[in-house]
């Protein structure tokens, strides 16, 4: 594969268009300023922008032909696919870190069933939910246990954006709670099942 990319500074003042068989190794060599020139002279080493090609020929081609651009044709492109002009560089090659964080104590499993023994999802004698959050605002699971497993850890339901329910059983998906998860809130939660 082959790559047209665009670059900028931090202040998004000044960009570099450029092209390669390897956009990973290639952003390497520009953010730890390997390369001498234009990129490394005005520390150019954000990625706002690429496209990717099969045909050399081809990124060759769009290569040339979006240096020709105007600087405020260039500004609308990236703007059409990175509105607030993010750095695509770790979205794109850094795996993203999760922060997991359980609300009960024993093992959780995570087969699909409609209804069934969930006695290995919990921690009945505990009070405490298999529910998980993940980053602190995605929550997994709203069983019976779960208001009172967020209440310990002083996790606010507004906190919450997102619940993931893996399977349908009073354990893990009470409506009751979940309507208390969802009420009164400026933006919706959102529910995956």
């Amino acid at each position: 594969m082959y790559y047209v990319y665009i670059l900028t500074n931090k202040n998004n003042h000044v960009m570099y268009i450029g092209v390669t068989n390897n956009l990973k190794r290639r952003l390497y060599e520009h953010k730890n300023e390997l390369i001498e020139g234009f990129t490394q002279r005005y520390h150019v080493h954000r990625l706002v922008y690429y496209e990717q090609y099969k045909d050399i020929y081809m990124a060759i081609a769009r290569e040339k032909q979006l240096k020709r651009w105007r600087r405020s044709k260039k500004n609308q492109l990236v703007e059409a696919a990175n509105p607030l002009w993010n750095d695509l560089y770790e979205r794109t090659f850094i795996m993203p870190t999760f922060e997991l964080q359980f609300l009960g104590t024993s093992a959780y499993d995570f087969s699909p069933r409609l209804d069934g023994d969930c006695k290995d999802c919990f921690d009945k004698d505990a009070r405490r939910s298999s529910a998980m959050l993940i980053n602190g605002h995605v929550l997994i699971d709203c069983g019976i246990h779960t208001p009172d497993s967020l209440r310990i850890i002083g996790k606010p339901y507004g906190e919450i954006t997102d619940l993931v329910v893996t399977h349908l059983h009073r354990d893990h998906f009470n409506p009751d709670h979940i309507a208390l998860l969802a009420a009164g809130r400026a933006e919706p939660l959102r529910m995956w099942v």
